[in-house]
């Protein structure tokens, strides 16, 4: 049937040379429409930094006192936002992935700093709309240079890293109301690459870190599970010759943690 163009809403730009074949996925469509849902067509955007970063702390958003009619309300629009963010972050926006975690914890009781905390999100969408993931036959020096590691592009490996503590990090203000217990435990990441970004997730931690080495062992932990089931799927399919050179390297930005990974 020829070259791939769109499939389930993702769209795919090829690049083919006598050495080398490169493929990008996007989801510029589907994005333009939640822009336009969101009623955000006309606002400007917002494309540094990252949701996550931008000082737009979710955790944070005081209770309000709603009536039943508003609660509905708020809560029926921000599962149509995070339904439909959780799609672009499962499939081409791995950038995504965190902040969609954290608006996803509170879809029982959103209230009106809930809904702009994720229009804040399509803003920030609206500005990178055509950015999505590209997988590469030779090696991805972009990528090389952006992350600072040695990009074994051929083989598996994978990165992983950790907030220590929650989203807003600012110092609390003694009048502010308490928060959940939960909004204090850190956040792990991972994203594994075969090629191109095989697979990634961002969740919050089961448990309250106490140190940064701490929150970042438990998320390297989750992706060495992850990195496990991948290898024995790849066994499986008798390709662990060509796709992985053991043992499949991990990288991690915190001393602590690479030291006790040695151990």
């Amino acid at each position: 049937m020829g070259k791939v163009t769109h499939y389930l809403g993702l769209k795919f730009q090829w690049k083919i040379t006598p050495s080398s074949v490169s493929v990008h996925l996007s989801q510029e469509a589907f994005t333009q429409n939640l822009i336009r849902d969101a009623g955000l067509d006309n606002n400007s955007s917002t494309t540094k930094p990252s949701p996550f970063r931008s000082g737009y702390p979710i955790d944070s958003i005081p209770p309000q006192e709603l009536t039943p009619e508003q609660t509905s309300k708020f809560k029926k629009q921000l599962q149509s936002f995070v339904g439909s963010l959780m799609w672009l972050a499962q499939s081409t926006r791995p950038d995504l992935a965190v902040i969609t975690a954290i608006l996803a914890q509170h879809q029982n009781n959103p209230n009106i700093g809930h809904i702009n905390a994720a229009k804040h999100v399509i803003r920030y969408l609206k500005g990178t709309a055509d950015l999505g993931i590209a997988f590469h036959s030779d090696d991805d020096i972009t990528l090389q240079t952006f992350l600072n590691i040695p990009n074994p592009n051929a083989k598996l490996f994978a990165t992983s890293d950790a907030n220590w503590g929650p989203q807003d990090q600012s110092i609390p203000n003694p009048n502010s109301p308490d928060v959940d217990m939960f909004v204090s435990r850190s956040i792990s990441g991972y994203i594994s690459f075969l090629n191109g970004p095989v697979h990634w997730k961002a969740k919050r931690q089961p448990c309250t870190a106490r140190s940064t080495t701490e929150s970042e062992i438990l998320a390297t932990d989750e992706c060495v599970k992850h990195i496990l089931q991948l290898s024995n799927i790849i066994n499986d399919l008798n390709l662990t010759k060509d796709l992985i050179d053991p043992p499949t390297t991990i990288f991690n930005d915190n001393m602590g943690c690479v030291l006790w990974s040695k151990n």
